[in-house]
């Protein structure tokens, strides 16, 4: 209980930090990663709505994502960087509160992850500097793998 109370005491000095992270989805569930697209279907699973969606009950407050790139529908990504802002606390003891209790930015990819489905996930986050854009990057590297094998009729 004490170090729960400290933590969260560490939390109380808050400031606005932008976080960087590496997402990782298996595509066939998602539309594509950009959440400004209908399509005749209704309203389309999108990437970057379903990590907005669920990041926002688990941070208090809401969040929008940049993302690096974008993909069509049934891509699926290993490496897709996306960042938001949370508040933190600067230094070592950064942290983030995540269902009101304090997440060392480190272990906040496990945190997070719980909030998300099992096909879209965090591998890692880290703080970058606020200028940091995900859009306006110096290179983006992409690596694109096809199957060798015919697909199945079903």
């Amino acid at each position: 209980m004490v170090a729960a109370i400290t933590s969260l005491f560490l939390c109380l000095a808050v400031q606005r930090f932008r976080l960087r992270a590496v997402a990782q989805y298996d595509g066939r569930r998602f539309h594509g990663v950009q959440k400004n697209v209908r399509t005749q279907d209704g309203a389309p699973l999108r990437t970057v709505l379903t990590l907005e969606q669920a990041l926002w009950p688990a941070l208090g407050r809401q969040v929008k994502i940049g993302v690096a790139g974008r993909t069509d529908a049934g891509v699926s990504a290993e490496g897709q960087v996306i960042i938001f802002d949370a508040d933190t606390l600067d230094g070592e003891a950064a942290c983030v509160s995540v269902d009101g209790s304090a997440v060392r930015v480190p272990d906040l990819a496990g945190a997070l992850n719980a909030h998300l489905p099992a096909d879209l996930q965090l591998k890692r986050v880290d703080v970058v500097p606020s200028r940091f854009d995900v859009v306006r990057c110096r290179w983006k590297r992409y690596r694109y793998r096809l199957a060798s094998t015919r697909p199945s009729d079903d």
